[in-house]
């Protein structure tokens, strides 16, 4: 008996789902195709961290947003309620990463 794959999430599926990376909220070399897909799509991608403490640093480049020190269940509200609000990518980045210079 021949089993079938395991599928990925669509990006549907996982469009108000922040990312919850490890320590700083590093992305694995698993994610990292998803994530692109996401952002080539115009899709937000934020970037948490599940330690419950300290922040994760802005993307450096890569078109992720930090959740600075929001953890994942706060980022996700946070997200969700800016989708729902109709807010654009850069409004978005604004609102997770707008103050979070001045405390890094």
């Amino acid at each position: 008996a021949s089993s079938s794959p395991v599928r990925p999430p669509t990006l549907r599926t996982k469009l108000a789902d922040p990312h919850s990376g490890t320590g700083a909220g590093s992305l694995t070399t698993a994610a990292g195709p998803y994530v692109q897909a996401a952002l080539a799509a115009g899709i937000p991608v934020v970037v948490s961290s599940k330690t419950n403490a300290g922040a994760v640093p802005p993307s450096g480049g890569t078109g992720t947003i930090s959740s600075g020190f929001l953890n994942p269940v706060k980022a996700r509200l946070q997200l969700q309620l800016a989708l729902a609000s109709g807010m654009g990518m850069e409004q978005i980045r604004e609102l997770f990463e707008g103050k979070l210079a001045s405390y890094l």
